[in-house]
């Protein structure tokens, strides 16, 4: 554009030189080239900084929606702690009641075992003097059964006494009777 001509060797100065109608027209063009260059570069710069505005609008929306994001999350997590507190000592309260259940149940337990041993020794002493009661019966049962077979031993004695007694006379009896019959049939005849 604005480079140097060079010189034509063999011609003389007068072409060398320009005619100021066509240095204005070349320089009026190179002013031109330089207002377009000028227009081209302060359109760009233009849409750079509407590029950069919008970038730094986009930067401060989402500064502004991470601001708001940490409120939020500020918030939720407030509102968890405060939850999980509260649900803390409601488990702690709960874990406290269970343990003394627990304590409650385990002295009972404790109790019942102690009752049941007890039970179970007055049970075992009841079953030795059952079993001692059971003994003197049988032991009279088998004196008795002595007494009672001793007794049928005497009244079977007796008894045979008075049957042969009882025969031997009707024995007698009937001999007599025989013998007399027998007589007065002898003599009857």
């Amino acid at each position: 554009m604005g480079g140097k001509k060079k010189p034509n060797k063999g011609k003389g100065d007068a072409e060398d030189k320009y005619d100021p109608a066509q240095m204005t027209i070349i320089l009026q063009a190179q002013v031109q080239s330089l207002k377009e260059r000028l227009v081209l570069e302060q359109e760009r710069k233009d849409k750079s900084r509407s590029t950069e505005e919008t970038i730094r609008q986009r930067e401060r929306e989402m500064c502004e929606s991470l601001e708001e994001q940490q409120k939020k999350t500020k918030l939720v997590v407030n509102e968890m702690t405060e939850q999980y507190k509260r649900m803390e000592k409601d488990l702690q309260e709960k874990i406290g009641k269970l343990h003394n259940q627990v304590t409650g149940q385990e002295d009972n337990i404790t109790q019942l075992k102690h009752d049941l041993t007890r039970l179970n020794n007055e049970k075992e002493e009841m079953i030795s003097t059952k079993d001692e009661e059971i003994r003197e019966l049988k032991k009279r049962i088998d004196e008795m059964s002595s007494d009672f077979a001793e007794m049928l031993k005497d009244t079977l004695t007796k008894m045979q006494e008075r049957i042969e007694f009882a025969n031997k006379q009707w024995e007698d009896d009937n001999d007599a009777n025989m013998l007399k019959k027998f007589e007065e049939m002898a003599s009857g005849r």
